[in-house]
């Protein structure tokens, strides 16, 4: 009896010390857990890595498995991107909640697009589309990307390209890739406004005995510049019976001094953003205006009087000028391309010369400009 007694309590001692041990190495896994998140949440992504790869190692023990494996799938997405596919993989197979379903099939297709298996990112890609309708952030990456494989195929499926990034915008996500599918929008429209393919802004348009480029762009209040340009016109010179692209859309002009942008609007919608400079100090007007005047090569007339002809040292006008309906104000371009981004200028609003060059072939006298502090 006492033999049985003796080693009875030798298992509860050890049972125990098995207990209190498992008890602190649980603790011990979730302090480790937090410091990886904390970590994470404060930018210091390769320390957290780090830890996340321990708790990898802690599959039994790990009371946050699924949560590690997450981590772990987000943080080895750029440098380890074979790693980060298993990851998300093997956390699909989990019980998660749609939001992160979502995020690991959009994530999964992303690796396969950035590997060339463009069919199997785009099964992923739909599948987040069609069955994730309320995970609004992943479902619009997911159309940027359609978008992306449509961009890569040539001009001719811009169109298609352009209707996927239109509605990743539409669908109103806070995010930083709204940045990139708005550049990328920003693209296509300009591509296709500059191309002979018709567009919901354009029309195709019959020329009539009598016609000339500046009667047509004055009946569809467009300019002559942009009808050559669309329809890759070396001259002026045009034939009755021909067939050319119109542009008919209604260009607007908004531009943030907070932000430093200037975004076109065409009939409402937006159409391309550009980064500008602005007044230093607040300089800028605010208020809606109107281009009252185009000019290419422009003198620059100083506000003491001098005046600096085109091309020479000091002329800052760069190589377009568009006045607005604030005396002496207006958009052009600019040689000093490192103050584009900030309040830079004496009050006019500047883009880079090849830019205000694009926008000064696309919006006509009269265009509306609103300017926003």
């Amino acid at each position: 009896m006492k033999t049985i007694f003796n080693f009875i309590m030798v298992l509860i001692v050890l049972s125990l010390v098995i207990a209190g041990g498992g008890f602190l190495y649980k603790q011990n896994t979730q302090s480790k857990y937090k410091k990886a998140v904390g970590l994470y949440e404060a930018g210091k992504y390769e320390e957290s890595l780090k830890l996340f790869d321990s708790l990898m190692k802690l599959s039994i023990i790990n009371p946050h498995k699924t949560d590690t494996l997450y981590y772990h799938a987000i943080l080895t997405s750029k440098s380890q991107p074979d790693v980060s596919l298993n990851d998300w993989q093997a956390l699909l197979k989990n019980n998660v909640s749609d939001d992160i379903r979502a995020e690991g099939l959009f994530n999964i297709g992303k690796i396969y697009f950035e590997k060339g298996n463009i069919e199997d990112s785009k099964e992923k890609f739909n599948e987040v589309i069609e069955n994730y309708t309320k995970c609004a952030v992943p479902v619009a990456k997911s159309m940027f990307y359609f978008g992306k494989i449509s961009q890569a195929k040539g001009l001719e499926e811009f169109p298609a390209a352009r209707q996927w990034y239109e509605k990743a915008i539409n669908t109103g996500i806070d995010d930083p890739i709204v940045d990139e599918i708005l550049d990328n929008l920003s693209e296509v429209n300009t591509s296709l406004l500059f191309s002979p393919i018709e567009t919901p802004e354009s029309q195709m348009y019959r020329i009539r005995p009598g016609d000339s480029l500046a009667n047509i762009a004055a009946k569809f209040n467009t300019t002559i510049e942009l009808i050559k340009e669309s329809n890759r016109m070396e001259a002026n010179y045009i034939r009755p019976n021909d067939l050319i692209k119109v542009p008919t859309a209604k260009f607007s002009i908004m531009i943030s001094k907070k932000l430093n942008t200037l975004t076109l609007y065409a009939n409402g919608h937006f159409f391309k953003r550009y980064r500008v400079g602005t007044g230093k100090y607040n300089k800028t007007p605010e208020g809606t205006f109107k281009i009252i005047n185009k000019l290419k090569e422009p003198v620059w007339y100083k506000p003491d009087g001098g005046i600096i002809p085109f091309g020479e040292k000091g002329n800052l006008l760069g190589t377009r000028w568009m006045g607005i309906s604030f005396p002496g104000y207006g958009i052009h371009g600019t040689w000093e391309p490192d103050t584009i981004g900030y309040q830079s200028s004496a009050g006019c609003v500047r883009l880079l010369n090849d830019q205000v060059e694009e926008l000064y072939k696309i919006v006509p006298i009269g265009t509306e400009v609103v300017i926003t502090g």
